[in-house]
């Protein structure tokens, strides 16, 4: 699991954000999430070693410093204005496989970490 004090993190706020899940942290190693609605959840930080994401909604879900070692990523759903700043572990075939949706999606503006999905993948490279 990746270390930090990740016990002050804020994730959102009221007008723009407004998390749904507090996952910040959270070790969900090998954990079955296919299908999961994680739209606006708050996961950084979070241990996701293994973790099988295959049709999960991620839109505007922050995964800033997960650890995405082994994730299953296949036919994900929307990811549109989620946030991968500082992810360790994936795959440049995982990258790829979720740099393949929509333009629009990964063209969407987070209002609150700043950046578009595309750029927090890219950086990552």
């Amino acid at each position: 699991m990746l270390s930090g004090d990740f016990g002050n993190v804020f994730c959102g706020d009221e007008a723009l954000f407004r998390t749904v899940a507090n996952l910040t942290g959270a070790n969900l190693a090998g954990a079955a999430l296919s299908g999961a609605n994680l739209q606006k959840a708050c996961l950084v930080g979070a241990n996701l070693q293994g973790v099988n994401l295959a049709g999960a909604e991620l839109q505007r879900a922050d995964l800033r410093a997960t650890n995405l070692t082994d994730v299953d990523f296949a036919a994900v759903g929307s990811l549109a204005a989620a946030d991968f700043t500082g992810a360790v572990g994936l795959t440049d075939s995982g990258r790829a496989q979720l740099l393949a949706h929509a333009k629009a999606e990964l063209e969407e503006w987070n209002a609150f970490t700043r950046k578009t999905t595309r750029q927090s993948l890219e950086e990552m490279a």
